[in-house]
């Protein structure tokens, strides 16, 4: 009787871990192909109590439940409390976490998510090529891939470069040598040609800090070669690349345009803010008050998380937000030295911080997709490979 509930358990924590992969494959070509395999992955953690796999208690985890709490609670005083309650259905996405935490436990699934990320990441590079093939590089027809918009699209490329980028320079012979080459490749070609400044800037500095800190003999030939790169780069590239420090840009003037409101914002609404997606909203209600004299329209948002997060959702939630990702830096940065992943991770996340102050990039589904896995992958390899009697007791357990 036991042998028969102990393989029908572990039958079914199978599928849950092909629906998880199949959930990680789909993340650059279709959320809502990502949420299809999600959502049964989920119910099958459930069932399975995979939760007993997770520390709750961790502190940057313990953060993002206080962040979730003063989010909702944002929701009730919000300008509009339907508009906020709808958008944050977003906070479930932190369950990723301890479901990423209990699939990724063993060795084997670990690399074979990598794989698969990298496949897919892969071929969403190839397809955001082959747009530019097509279309040309050109600012009013930006490469996006599969993904609903071209900041999003470079985004999850910069998540996949720089932590996949870390993981090759310092395993540099791995079984998976070719395929992390290969996919590095087309996922930097296709960022290079992206066009978008924010994640160009958040690599360059990322990539810096680290040889700095890792691989101090290389800075010097990084930075030259970035020289290089910018002088054999085509003219629309190197514009771009200008555009960065002009403040006579119309895309920086519009961002500094922004910023005004979200700070005019944050002043009247410091503790809970005026709810999540209700920026517009109250920038279009009160415009004499909150929309740049100069402004000749309204953002969908702040192109800053910080700004979005404190300006939506109030101090306190502010507050917790960065306190996780504080406690993720400093548990990455401790660790860094005796495991390449959290080494990856740090500078991941580094990169994803930087980012956060010229895009919303904690607003994307997708990006809270990739970034959760890529923690929950990088947690679970400080376990080393998983105890088998643990496996079998939480297994039976189902």
């Amino acid at each position: 009787m036991f042998l028969k509930e102990y393989l029908a358990s572990a039958t079914l924590e199978k599928s849950g871990q092909i629906l998880y992969l199949l959930f990680l494959l789909l993340i650059p070509f279709s959320i809502a192909g990502s949420y299809l395999f999600l959502v049964p992955a989920f119910l099958i953690f459930l069932f399975c109590r995979g939760w007993r796999s997770f520390d709750f208690f961790q502190p940057y985890f313990v953060c993002f439940l206080v962040f979730t709490l003063f989010s909702v609670a944002s929701s009730f005083f919000a300008f509009k409390p339907a508009l906020s309650f709808n958008d944050n259905r977003e906070l479930l996405l932190f369950i990723l976490l301890p479901l990423g935490s209990f699939f990724l436990r063993r060795q084997e699934l670990r690399e074979r998510s990598v794989k698969i990320i990298l496949v897919s990441f892969a071929l969403a590079a190839f397809a955001g090529i082959w747009q530019a093939v097509k279309w040309g590089v050109t600012i009013d027809n930006r490469i996006k891939g599969f993904t609903s918009h071209w900041l999003t699209y470079s985004g999850l490329l910069m998540l996949v470069f720089v932590y996949f980028g870390i993981v090759l320079l310092e395993k540099r012979r791995t079984a998976n040598s070719l395929l992390l080459t290969t996919a590095l490749i087309f996922c930097a070609s296709a960022i290079f040609i992206s066009l978008t400044r924010s994640v160009w800037v958040a690599i360059f500095c990322s990539l810096m800090f680290y040889l700095l800190i890792c691989r101090k003999k290389f800075f010097l030939i990084f930075l030259l070669l970035t020289g290089v790169l910018l002088l054999i780069a085509p003219k629309n590239i190197q514009k771009r690349v200008i555009s960065i420090v002009n403040p006579a840009d119309p895309s920086n003037s519009d961002r500094l345009r922004i910023y005004y409101s979200g700070f005019k914002i944050i002043r009247d609404f410091p503790l809970l803010g005026v709810g999540s997606d209700n920026i517009p909203e109250i920038i279009k209600a009160k415009s004499a008050l909150y929309k740049h004299p100069a402004a000749d329209h309204v953002e969908m948002h702040l192109h800053n998380t910080y700004l979005q997060l404190f300006a939506e959702r109030g101090i306190f939630a502010f507050c917790s937000w960065m306190l996780a990702m504080f406690f993720l830096l400093k548990k990455s940065w401790l660790l860094q030295k005796e495991n390449i992943y959290f080494r990856a991770l740090f500078f991941t996340l580094t990169a994803f911080l930087i980012q956060a102050f010229f895009e919303y990039n904690f607003g994307d589904s997708e990006m809270k997709f990739l970034l959760f896995y890529l923690i929950a992958l990088t947690f679970s390899s400080q376990q080393g490979v998983y105890n088998e009697y643990q496996q079998k007791k939480i297994i039976s357990d189902c």
